[in-house]
């Protein structure tokens, strides 16, 4: 096990580095992006976007998930997995085409089409390379994926800034997104050195989908919360306030990838091979995932409401107002992203499926709800889904997991209370002092430090103190430096 645990710890770094090196050069361009073209066609754009995206998203998970989990991998699993892939990627892509009319009309937006049209690109294009790309992380080879990654990043954020600079307007968002669907499935079939062969068995087949279809309902779902709500405010409240939303969630967004989904991504081959002791292994994360989530998330919505402004000019003060709210999703989405592939690694797929689009269908009622009062209401009633989804996940862990649902409670309002304390306190200081010019960008570092210590002395002190045992799993996930603080 502890050999184990040194390869999901490399493999989490690596992991880190992949998304953050991506998120990072897809935040940049995207706000770039942004401040180069009128709200009004961002929204439009991001819309085109969302639905692609929702796509794309259904071919990362399930196949992928054979290709990786299997103990005994045959070339005509491989082969037949990459058929299938491909296949299905093509079907979406085909279909979001021939829905494009209809999409545009039911938004009433007649410059949606064209959009929509090139981003039914993004299924296929992903699907070219999604298995080599599995067969890359089945051999822990995540270096590799983050230098292809952070190429097809770099290259597609300056094609993307480059085309909104030439005046492209909402297209050059579309464009960003598929050249960076491009850049990576070129560079990931040059590294990944196997070519399928024209190799398929129907047999296999069928228990693979049988496998599969649960897990791509769960990912698409569970990946596209966010992407659903902008559809929901684009279609009640237009595209500038979609643009809005989106620049708002792109926080959520961004700190999704780059401080949650790299532990969640990596607890998947580490659960498969746990034979015994599920329930403290599955604590263990649980606890991490909170431990490091929830400060981030809330850190970031104290300071995104001061910083996003100065970045990129007042027009887009809703959206940073935005930012600071729907950061607090986090408490929505953290519980459901360690149970899925505790799920997996169960042999509980289906219900992880169900989970999924309950959160989602939990999550667009409320945003439509909210929508009534205008955008801040959709995003308040898109965090509000906590209240019904949290309770959802602590109670499914406890009853197929065995993690005891009363310390999962505990986890959460240990870490969350810690990180609320983070947030009040740099809040109140962002809101006490607002100097002009370069000094405010002194108050936001002093803000995030302040922030950074109180959680640190809550969580050492107070959490140690008040629940030993949701502190004793991050004193035994930590790494050997961090842990000699703790």
């Amino acid at each position: 096990m502890k050999g184990l645990r040194t390869s999901a710890v490399r493999s989490a770094a690596w992991l880190f580095l992949r998304a953050g090196g991506r998120q990072a050069a897809n935040t940049v361009a995207f706000f770039a992006i942004a401040a180069l073209v009128s709200p009004e066609a961002f929204g439009l754009a991001s819309i085109a976007a969302a639905v692609a995206m929702i796509l794309r998203a259904a071919l990362q998970r399930g196949l992928r998930d054979i290709v990786i989990q299997r103990a005994d991998l045959t070339d005509v699993a491989l082969n037949t997995a990459f058929w299938l892939n491909l296949s299905f990627a093509a079907l979406l892509s085909l279909g979001l085409l021939a829905a494009t009319p209809l999409i545009a009309a039911a938004y009433g937006q007649p410059n949606l089409g064209p959009l929509l049209a090139l981003s039914s690109l993004l299924p296929l294009i992903a699907g070219l390379s999604a298995v080599q790309e599995a067969r890359l992380e089945r051999a822990f080879r995540h270096k590799t994926l983050t230098i292809a990654q952070l190429f097809a990043s770099l290259v597609a954020a300056a094609v993307g800034v480059g085309s909104a600079l030439a005046g492209a307007g909402a297209w050059a968002l579309i464009v960003y997104n598929i050249v960076e669907a491009a850049a990576l499935t070129l560079v990931t079939l040059g590294l990944a050195r196997w070519l399928p062969r024209f190799q398929f068995s129907a047999r296999e087949a069928r228990e693979q989908i049988s496998f599969a279809w649960p897990l791509m309902i769960s990912f698409t779902f569970t990946n596209g919360n966010l992407r659903f709500a902008q559809l929901i405010v684009g279609l009640f409240l237009g595209p500038e306030a979609t643009a809005f939303f989106r620049i708002g969630s792109q926080v959520n967004q961004f700190l999704t990838q780059t401080v949650a989904a790299p532990i969640v991504r990596v607890l998947l081959p580490v659960f498969s091979r746990v034979e015994t002791d599920f329930e403290r292994h599955y604590l263990r994360a649980f606890a991490a995932v909170c431990a490091f989530a929830f400060p981030g998330f809330l850190g970031a919505a104290a300071v995104a409401p001061v910083i996003l402004p100065l970045l990129l000019g007042e027009e887009w003060r809703v959206g940073a107002e935005l930012a600071g709210i729907l950061c607090f999703a986090v408490f929505a989405t953290v519980p459901l992203q360690v149970l899925t592939p505790a799920l997996i690694a169960r042999g509980q797929p289906l219900v992880s499926s169900r989970l999924s689009i309950g959160s989602v269908i939990a999550g667009l009622i409320a945003t439509s709800i909210g929508s009534v009062f205008g955008v801040f209401g959709a995003a308040l009633g898109f965090v509000g889904r906590s209240l019904i989804t949290t309770p959802a996940g602590v109670f499914t862990a406890s009853r197929l997991v065995g993690a005891s649902w009363r310390v999962q409670a505990r986890i959460i309002l240990a870490y969350g209370g810690s990180a609320l304390a983070c947030y009040a306190s740099a809040r109140l200081l962002l809101l006490a002092v607002r100097p002009d010019g370069f000094a405010i960008w002194a108050v936001i570092a002093g803000a995030v430090a302040l922030g950074a210590i109180v959680y640190a002395v809550s969580v050492r002190f107070i959490v140690r103190w008040a629940a030993p045992d949701v502190y004793e799993p991050i004193a035994a996930v930590a790494p050997a430096r961090l842990r000699k603080f703790l």
